[in-house]
């Protein structure tokens, strides 16, 4: 073989090598394309904490009483999902009016592309203990800054406005973060979780430890948690719940972030 057609196999080869390449790129699943950017997230170790809230109304509410809880350590993302994020997965999304901003919190989304969102980046939706332990309050009757309600001169989260204004949503981390330095955990979106709501209200034995708790293992509607733009400032105490049929992807006040569970060792 001469060098000039030696040169021209290895030219064929490289073109061949390239275009398979590009082609293994494209056809390999965003899973596996993407890695977990831990700079975006916040780790929250494991330990003991009390969930949920012991005032009458709010146990009637939340059909839940107070339990304890130890989860094992994890990370939980900085800020909700935004819609520039979450359109790199769904390029067909369309983003509701009132949260139409890149760097807003994508709402519109249905639990099941919420929880594929969080998968294709080897994560998942929080359990509702994680979200709330990750919310930082002392207590679950409390709010994210403490037990105080703030005054509308000194805003703390994206909530609590008259219903005659006209609010949307505002960008991520547009208020101060909680103590783990978690944003927007009060207002702005309410979150999706992984839990199922329960069928009636349950009550847990005072000394009785929940291990890494995922709730009911079926149902019809997801719990939410955090509350929204276009909730009252009462409707940020931490343990407050709420709960969407799962398919729902139509509302402008509702969003989610992800965690990352620690493999099993």
């Amino acid at each position: 073989m001469t060098k000039n057609n030696k040169t021209k196999d290895w030219g064929t080869l490289r073109r061949q090598l390239t275009i398979f390449i590009l082609l293994f790129i494209i056809a390999t699943p965003i899973s596996l394309k993407a890695s977990t950017d831990f700079n975006k997230m916040v780790k929250i170790e494991k330990g003991v904490f009390q969930a949920g809230c012991d005032k009458e109304e709010i146990v009637q509410h939340n059909r839940v009483g107070v339990k304890t809880v130890f989860l094992d350590t994890y990370w939980i993302d900085k800020y909700e999902v935004t819609n520039l994020e979450y359109e790199k997965f769904d390029k067909n999304h369309n983003r509701s009016l009132r949260s139409n901003c890149d760097n807003c919190p994508v709402t519109r989304v249905g639990w099941l592309h919420g929880k594929e969102y969080c998968v294709s980046l080897g994560k998942d939706l929080p359990t509702e203990a994680q979200w709330e332990k990750a919310a930082g309050a002392k207590s679950g009757c409390d709010y994210v800054w403490g037990d105080k309600m703030f005054e509308s001169s000194n805003r703390l989260a994206h909530a609590g406005y008259n219903k005659d204004d006209k609010i949307n949503t505002a960008p991520v981390g547009s208020y101060p973060p909680n103590r783990f330095g978690v944003y927007d955990m009060a207002g702005n979106v309410w979150e999706w979780t992984n839990n199922w709501l329960e069928t009636s209200i349950k009550d847990f034995p005072k000394d009785e430890i929940l291990y890494n708790p995922k709730g009911p293992d079926r149902g019809i509607k997801k719990i939410r948690r955090g509350g929204s733009w276009n909730d009252s400032i009462e409707g940020l105490i931490v343990a407050w719940r709420d709960w969407s049929f799962s398919d729902s992807r139509y509302y402008a006040d509702l969003g989610f972030r992800c965690v990352y569970n620690l493999p099993d060792k």
